[in-house]
C-alpha cells in the first residue's frame, strides 16, 4: 500500500480563492478550484485551521460549504495517534462538493492515525463477594459499564434477523474479547431438544448440568436447525425437576432438531482464558485479560464512525477505524465515494455497509474480526437495468462473522453492476462473497480457507432467482474450501436454480465441491482448471422438475413475473430469458461446459435425466494431477502446473498477479488481519 501524502506544516496551508468573472456582460462564469486544509490534532487549543476533534473539523466543513459553494476542495488531516466518536462523524449533502473539489478526510502517513467508537473503562481485580457461588480464576478482573442513558446486552445473533446494532463490544489493548463458553473451542453435539408447544426445552448431559444450572445469563448457541442456519438464543430458566433448560423460541422458520451443534456462552464457569468476558448485568462485566495489553478494558458507545447520507465527493484515506456498536462505515443514497488505504477492525455488525448507492469504491482496505460480515455493496436498479458500479478492489477480508457466522460474508454484493476486484478473502465460517441481482462481476480474486463451519455452502454463492442473470464470475484463484471432507463445501455454487451466471477462467486447487449448479439454466462454464478436487468438478441436478418443483412453481414465478423481461433492455441483455416457454421452467437447459481441465479428478457428475437435452459438453480435457504437488504451497502449485503442464501462460500471470498479501504487508494492520483465528 502506497503513502504519497506527507502531513503537512501548518505554514504551508494552500490559502483558498473562487473567483468568478464575467466576460462581455454574459451569463458564464470562469471558475478557479483551490483548497483548503484543517488540521485535528486532539487536545489541541484553538487555532487557525486546527480543530481538537473531527467533529468540529466538519462542522467547519458545513459552514464554509455554504458560504463558499462546492467548488473548493476540502481536506481535514488526523493527526497520528487515537481519535474517539462518542457520536457518528455524519457527512451529508451540507459537506459535498464536486469531483474536482472532493471533501478528503486523511490519516497519518505512516497509517498510524486510528478513530474508534469506543471509551475506556476503569476495571478491578474480582474478590470472592462478588462472585460468591463461582469460584473465578485470579487474573478476573471486574468493570462498572457506564450508566444510563447507554445500555449493554448480548444482542441476539440469527440467520434470519437483521439487528441495527450490537448491544455490547468489548476491547483491550485494539483486539475484541469475546463471551465466555463451553467449549472453551468448536462445538458439542451432547444436547437433546424437545420443542413444545409455549417454549423450547434442551437438556445437556448430567456433568454439564451441574456445571451450568446456577447460570444466571447463559445462552445457547448453534446451528439449531440447518446447518447453516446459526441462532444464539438465551436461558430463561432452569427446571430442577427434569434437569432441563427453558430458551426462547427460535427466529428461524425451521423446527429445532433433536441434536446439533451448539456451544454455551455468557458463562462465569466457563470464564478461563485470557480475551474472555462474561455480561453479568447491564452494569457489570468480568473479564480475564489478555496479558500483553494492559488490564483496561474499552467499550462501545457509537454505532459508527462514519454515517454518510445523501453525500457525494468524499474521499476517505490513510485510517483505521473501528470497535463500534454496528458498521464502522454506513453510505446511504450516495454517490463518488472512496475509501482507501483504510483498516476497519472490530465493529458490532459488518465492517461497512453501502445502500441505494453509486460508484462507491473501497480500495486498498483491510478488514477484520467484524462480529458479522464484512462488506455490503447495494446499488443500481434491477427493473431498469442501472449499473450501481460500486467496487470492492485490491482488499483483505479475512476473519469476519465472529458473532453471527451464516450469511454474514466477507462481500456482498446486490444490484446491478457491481464488482469485487483483486481481493484476496480468507478465513470466514461460511460463504466469502454472496451475489445478488444482475451484471455483477467477482474477478481475480483470492478465495480461500472459508465454509469453515458451515455445510451445503458455497464460498462464492447465489441462489434461487431466474431472473438475476448478466453475473460473471471470472479469474479467481479458489482454494483450500474443506478439501477431503463429508460436507456439501462448494467453490461456486448456484443454488435453487440460479441461471444466466458465466463462469470462466478460474482456478479451483483443492476445493471439495468446485461447482454445483443447483437446477439453474443458461450457465456458463468455460475455460476453468480444477486441481485435486474431493468430488466431482462440477456437479448439476435437475431439482427444478423434480423435488423442487413447487418452488419453481411459486417462488421462481413470482420473481419472474415481477421483473420487465419483456421490455426492451431486458430482452437485449438476456434474450433466451425473454424467449422460455413454460414448459422449459424448471428444466437445467442450456448449460454449457466447454474447455475446462480437471487434474486428478472426475470432471462432471450429472444428476437428472435427459442430460444430451439440457447439458451441452464441448472441447474438455482430464489430466494427471502431479503426486509431488501436495507438498507445494497452493500459489505455487497452481502456478507451476499452468506454466509448466498446460503451457497457460496468461493464467499463470493471473495467479502471480494476485500478490495481494505481498502489495498490503508493508502495513501493521494488513500483517495482524493475514493471522489465522485464534
Amino acid at each position: 500500500m502506497k503513502h504519497i501524502c506527507m502531513m503537512r506544516p501548518a505554514s504551508c496551508l494552500v490559502r483558498f480563492a473562487i473567483i468568478f468573472l464575467t466576460v462581455n456582460s454574459s451569463p458564464h462564469w470562469i471558475e478557479r478550484t483551490e483548497a483548503r486544509t484543517y488540521f485535528v490534532r486532539p487536545g489541541a487549543g484553538p487555532a487557525e485551521n486546527a480543530f481538537g476533534t473531527l467533529s468540529e473539523a466538519i462542522e467547519a466543513t458545513s459552514k464554509i460549504r455554504a458560504e463558499a459553494g462546492v467548488a473548493e476542495s476540502i481536506t481535514i488531516e488526523l493527526a497520528p495517534g487515537i481519535h474517539r466518536v462518542q457520536q457518528p462523524i455524519i457527512l451529508t449533502d451540507s459537506t459535498l462538493g464536486q469531483a474536482s473539489s472532493p471533501l478528503i478526510i486523511r490519516g497519518a502517513s505512516d497509517g498510524s492515525s486510528i478513530i474508534v467508537g469506543s471509551i475506556p473503562v476503569e476495571s478491578r481485580p474480582a474478590s470472592s463477594s462478588d462472585s460468591p457461588t463461582t469460584l473465578l480464576p485470579k487474573e478476573v478482573r471486574v468493570a462498572t459499564l457506564p450508566a444510563p442513558p447507554s445500555t449493554f446486552f448480548k444482542a441476539r445473533r440469527s440467520t434470519y434477523g437483521k439487528l441495527p446494532s450490537s448491544g455490547l463490544e468489548v476491547f483491550q489493548g485494539g483486539k475484541r474479547l469475546t463471551y465466555a463458553r463451553w467449549p472453551q473451542s468448536g462445538f458439542s453435539e451432547e444436547i437433546r431438544a424437545i420443542p413444545g408447544t409455549e417454549r423450547l426445552t434442551v437438556q445437556l448431559p448430567k456433568q454439564i448440568t451441574e456445571q451450568v444450572s446456577s447460570e444466571k445469563q447463559m445462552w445457547i448457541s448453534g446451528y439449531w436447525s440447518r446447518d447453516w442456519a446459526y441462532e444464539s438464543v438465551p436461558v430463561t430458566s432452569f427446571n430442577k425437576t427434569t434437569d432441563s433448560f427453558d430458551v426462547a423460541g427460535l427466529e428461524n422458520p425451521f423446527q429445532a432438531r433433536n441434536r446439533f451443534r451448539f456451544f454455551l456462552e455468557n458463562l462465569l464457569t466457563g470464564l478461563k482464558s485470557p480475551g474472555q468476558f462474561v455480561l453479568q448485568s447491564p452494569r457489570r462485566l468480568f473479564y480475564i485479560p489478555y496479558s500483553d495489553g494492559g488490564s483496561e478494558i474499552e467499550i462501545a458507545v457509537s454505532k459508527h464512525v462514519f454515517l454518510l447520507e445523501n453525500a457525494r465527493n468524499v474521499r476517505i484515506e490513510r485510517i483505521q477505524l473501528g470497535q463500534t456498536l454496528a458498521e464502522a462505515i454506513r453510505i446511504a443514497n450516495s454517490s463518488d465515494i472512496t475509501v482507501q488505504d483504510c483498516a476497519i477492525t472490530g465493529t458490532g455488525l459488518w465492517g461497512a455497509v453501502v445502500t441505494h448507492s453509486t460508484r462507491v469504491s473501497f480500495d486498498r482496505c483491510v478488514l477484520s474480526d467484524t462480529a458479522e460480515g464484512g462488506i455490503s455493496l447495494e446499488g443500481g436498479n434491477r427493473k431498469a437495468l442501472l449499473r450501481g458500479d460500486n467496487t470492492v478492489r485490491d482488499c483483505i477480508i479475512t476473519r469476519f462473522g465472529r458473532e453471527n457466522p451464516a450469511y454474514r460474508p466477507g462481500v456482498q454484493l446486490q444490484g446491478v453492476g457491481n464488482s469485487i476486484l483483486g481481493s484476496l478473502i480468507t478465513h470466514g465460517p461460511h460463504s466469502g462473497i454472496l451475489v445478488s441481482g444482475n451484471d455483477n462481476t467477482v474477478a481475480n480474486n483470492e478465495v480461500a480457507n472459508l465454509v469453515t463451519d458451515t455445510n451445503d455452502a458455497g464460498a462464492v454463492y447465489m441462489g434461487r432467482d431466474w431472473t438475476m442473470r448478466g453475473n460473471r464470475i471470472s479469474a479467481n484463484f479458489i482454494h483450500d474450501i474443506e478439501p477431503q471432507s463429508h460436507k456439501t463445501a462448494v467453490g461456486i455454487y448456484l443454488d435453487d436454480q440460479f441461471s444466466g451466471t458465466t463462469i470462466d477462467a478460474n482456478v479451483f486447487y483443492r476445493v471439495n465441491l468446485p461447482i454445483l449448479v443447483g437446477g439453474g439454466r443458461d450457465n456458463g462454464i468455460s475455460n476453468n482448471i480444477f486441481l485435486a478436487p474431493t468430488k466431482p468438478a462440477i456437479l448439476i441436478d435437475d431439482r427444478g422438475v423434480t423435488w423442487q418443483r413447487s418452488l419453481t412453481e411459486t417462488d421462481l414465478e413470482q420473481k419472474l413475473q415481477a421483473m420487465p423481461t419483456t421490455s426492451s433492455a431486458w430482452r437485449l441483455h438476456y434474450p433466451s430469458l425473454a424467449l422460455l416457454r413454460s414448459d422449459q421452467k424448471g428444466e437445467p437447459g442450456g448449460n454449457e461446459i466447454a474447455s475446462n481441465v480437471v487434474a486428478g479428478g472426475q470432471l462432471y457428475r450429472y444428476m437428472g435425466s435427459s442430460m444430451d437435452t439440457f447439458i451441452h459438453l464441448r472441447a474438455n480435457e482430464t489430466v494427471q494431477f502431479p503426486a509431488e504437488f501436495e507438498r507445494k504451497p497452493p500459489r505455487d502449485v497452481a502456478a507451476e502446473f499452468l506454466s509448466t503442464r498446460l503451457k497457460l501462460t496468461g493464467a499463470a500471470a493471473m495467479l502471480n498477479s494476485l500478490g495481494i498479501r505481498e502489495r498490503l504487508s508493508r502495513l501493521r494492520y494488513a500483517d495482524q488481519a493475514l493471522t489465522p483465528s485464534r
